[in-house]
């Protein structure tokens, strides 16, 4: 089982949202993007 996610390690070229995807659910990601823009995080 896995309860964390890495976020620097994916492969080059690929969509970093399709790494997120297989780990979060449609609610809670779009959650932590509305979170990311409020506080102005960048990536």
């Amino acid at each position: 089982m896995v309860n964390v996610l890495i976020t620097n390690f994916y492969f080059p070229k690929k969509r970093l949202i399709m790494l997120v995807d297989s780990f979060v659910s449609c609610k809670n990601k779009i959650n932590a993007y509305r979170e990311a823009i409020k506080n102005k995080y960048c990536f």
